[in-house]
């Protein structure tokens, strides 16, 4: 059951993060070619911005499946 679980977890999460890159690499396409280097500049010191938001919310989240994962591990949750 174990080894399941983190099977499809690990696939969630590399299917996430290969959204996301997909998705800033859209973005740096279409801010350069459609509104130009002074855009492409803001985006830029942006991007760590956005970065460090996304990773508060990844640990946000990982640390509120703890109380599930003890449950499921004590064999508590459905």
């Amino acid at each position: 059951m174990i080894n399941e679980l983190f099977r499809k977890m690990t696939v969630a999460q590399i299917f996430s993060a290969l959204s996301g890159t997909v998705c800033m690499l859209v973005d740096s396409i279409i801010i350069g070619r459609f509104l130009g280097v002074d855009s492409m500049s803001a985006y830029g010191l942006a991007l760590p911005i956005m970065t460090l938001a996304v990773a508060a919310f990844s640990a946000i989240c990982t640390l509120a499946n703890i109380p599930y994962t003890v449950g499921l591990g004590a064999g508590n949750c459905v």
